[in-house]
């Protein structure tokens, strides 16, 4: 994210148009600086722990409720 960006995603929160918790300025705002570190070096497939979130909410990578698997 470029520092633009930034600076507008934190205006859209000051002016309450967009919900803090899809704001992506937020996203890792309760992750411990323990866990942000090792993220950040790479210990972590961060995609796939994305997407098996979604799995674990019954949703496609679009974000499409597709049901739960059984297995």
């Amino acid at each position: 994210m470029t520092e633009e960006q930034y600076k507008e995603y934190n205006q859209a929160a000051l002016n309450g148009t967009i919900k803090d918790e899809e704001n992506p300025i937020f996203a890792f705002s309760t992750t411990s600086t323990k866990l942000l570190t090792e993220m950040l070096a790479g210990k972590y497939d961060i995609e796939s722990m994305m997407k098996k979130e979604l799995k674990n909410r019954g949703l496609n990578e679009k974000g499409e409720y597709i049901g739960f698997s059984k297995g």
